[in-house]
């Protein structure tokens, strides 16, 4: 009976007192949330990433990554359950299987530790983490049609090499993610080309940075003062949508006749910030989205949905077949709970990372050392109050690369649309 009433509720719904102060950006009260809750045995996984994240953004930088490094291992560890396992599980729901993660969520474990040690000054550590990265794209291969995938963490590469002086290895990133953004039909921002343009020039790749002129239409490369200092934003913007479930009929062979299943879906989402514009000094830019965590969701779960489809079917003819022996063999009593149990473990797996953001957007500055402050002001898709604040102030010095990062929310996207 314990697992029964464990496996009443879904994972939306345990997680929606954490969710509810994300949206109120209020990460510190999401974490005591968080830990108040009894974690159940197959979430522990989801239930570091959400604390690694919400430990990044109060400035736990640290803690952050020993989440990270946490959920991390364990991962490696699930890699070995096996389809019985797994089949085993399938009895009760699908939530009942201890999750692992999609590919873009394990990915993006590897990008924010590596801003994490990018904030506690580590480069080098910030390095392994991208190598990890990079290991993990060439082993899946090219991202799901449709999704840009992956974009954002070779922007991110490309920033660390060039912090360690590794010109190649930098230069290889932005070129893939130049190659990629163009493939998407995507617009490549402008200092992205510069990046492109500035690294081949920088490498005497003479015939590469004439292509690249031609590409980008750019009659010639005029550089930056080589002293000015770089700061790269990286604005993480809104919220991972959070899945629901839902019955819809799906035919049965066995059964003969149409049966209904549990199936996740998200919700429309109300998405209601479009940019973020950004000041430093007197400079002033709007972010460009580079990466739609949205996208790669919607895309992960409609590439698993044949697959959960015949899982469910699976497991409503388990159950179906335990009901129909306990009602030939036990009390009416024994059989009603049976029946009861049946229908009130049956929802759908609705995990998913959902402290990640909606989508994640960048800017670049080129400034002379000094002392700045960086400050915002969100433009929304639709009417209402716009917010500004103020992000951070800092110094950079002569040719340094400075990164910062900020997540914001519209406390407005938190009403979905079914």
């Amino acid at each position: 009976m314990g697992i029964v009433l464990s496996s009443c509720a879904s994972y939306s719904q345990r997680v929606g007192d954490m969710q509810a102060h994300l949206y109120n950006n209020n990460p510190k009260e999401a974490i005591t949330a968080l830990e108040k809750k009894i974690p159940n045995a197959n979430d522990l996984v989801l239930r570091d990433l959400n604390l690694a994240i919400l430990n990044r953004q109060v400035g736990k930088f640290e803690k952050s990554n020993q989440y990270f490094e946490k959920a991390k291992t364990k991962i490696e560890l699930l890699k070995g359950v096996s389809l019985s396992d797994q089949l085993q599980a399938m009895s009760v729901n699908e939530e009942t299987i201890e999750y692992q993660g999609q590919h873009y969520e394990q990915l993006f474990i590897h990008g924010f530790a590596a801003l994490n040690y990018l904030d506690l000054g580590l480069v080098d550590s910030a390095r392994v983490e991208v190598l990890q990265a990079q290991e993990k794209m060439k082993e899946w291969g090219t991202p799901e049609e449709g999704t840009s995938g992956y974009l954002w963490l070779l922007y991110l590469s490309g920033i660390i090499y060039e912090q360690l002086d590794e010109f190649d290895n930098a230069l290889i990133s932005y070129r893939q993610l130049a190659e990629r953004m163009i493939a998407l039909d995507m617009t490549v921002p402008e200092y992205v080309q510069k990046d492109m343009l500035r690294l081949t020039k920088k490498q005497s790749l003479d015939e590469e940075h004439k292509q690249w002129l031609e590409t980008f239409k750019v009659e010639k490369y005029t550089p930056n003062d080589d002293n000015e200092a770089n700061v790269i934003v990286f604005f993480f913007n809104g919220l991972a949508p959070l899945k629901r479930s839902h019955y819809l009929p799906r035919f049965s062979r066995d059964a003969g006749k149409n049966i209904n299943i549990a199936l996740p879906y998200y919700p429309k989402a109300r998405h209601t910030i479009r940019t973020a514009t950004l000041k430093l000094g007197e400079k002033s830019q709007n972010t460009i989205q580079i990466e739609s965590v949205d996208t790669l969701a919607r895309q992960a779960l409609s590439d698993d949905m044949p697959a959960i489809v015949l899982r469910g079917l699976l497991r409503k003819g388990v159950k179906r077949n335990l009901v129909g022996r306990l009602d030939r063999s036990s009390s009416g009593l024994i059989s009603l709970i049976s029946r009861v149990a049946s229908i009130a473990t049956e929802h759908a797996d609705t995990r998913s990372w959902n402290s990640l953001p909606n989508d994640i957007q960048i800017a670049r500055f080129s400034v002379p050392a000094g002392e700045y402050t960086l400050s915002t002001h969100f433009e929304y898709f639709t009417g209402g109050n716009s917010t500004s604040r103020k992000i951070e102030t800092f110094k950079v010095k002569d040719k340094q690369i400075k990164v910062i990062s900020f997540h914001w929310v519209n406390y407005l996207d938190s009403r979905v649309r079914r």
